[in-house]
């Protein structure tokens, strides 16, 4: 009498073990919440916000720098847990990573308000950075007078889309 329920027992658990890996990859490739330096891995900078001066409200450009030897806390990004996406705040002005997601607009820090992003894995323990419901991307773009910033792009995979968070 057992037997004949063996098949079905032996697929129920297939069933269980697969939906228990699923879930288990799943949160593997979800960034938690914590501090971070944001980095591109191919140019070895990091992600910083300077501050504004003395009287807000301020925007301040996020740009890239390459501080190999030392960290500061404007380099440093507390990355929190924000309905399905995340906020972004950098610890040392405490602006928060803003975008209006107009393509090739710069991602400024804030002191008045946010931007919900998603991240998502992108392979390794690169992530991508989106702007909430368009095909737009966190990328590293040089400019003249700043040196390297962050504006959004559409997707094409480049490198220069790909970032690490980087835990103290």
């Amino acid at each position: 009498m057992f037997s004949r329920y063996l098949p079905l027992m032996f697929f129920t658990s297939l069933v269980s073990l697969g939906s228990a890996l699923s879930s288990s990859a799943d949160a593997a490739e979800k960034l938690a919440p914590g501090s971070y330096k944001i980095v591109n891995p191919v140019s070895g900078t990091w992600a910083r916000n300077l501050p504004g001066g003395h009287q807000g409200p301020w925007l301040t450009t996020i740009t890239m720098a390459n501080y190999s030897r030392f960290s500061s806390v404007y380099q440093t990004w507390e990355v929190t847990a924000y309905e399905e996406g995340y906020k972004i705040i950098n610890e040392g002005t405490r602006n928060s990573a803003f975008s209006l997601g107009q393509t090739n607009g710069q991602v400024d820090g804030f002191s008045d308000g946010f931007t919900k992003w998603y991240i998502e894995a992108a392979g390794g323990s690169g992530y991508r950075i989106h702007y909430p419901n368009k095909d737009l991307i966190w990328t590293v773009e040089h400019e003249e007078l700043l040196g390297d910033i962050i504006v959004l792009e559409p997707s094409h995979g480049n490198d220069g889309q790909v970032f690490n968070f980087d835990q103290f």
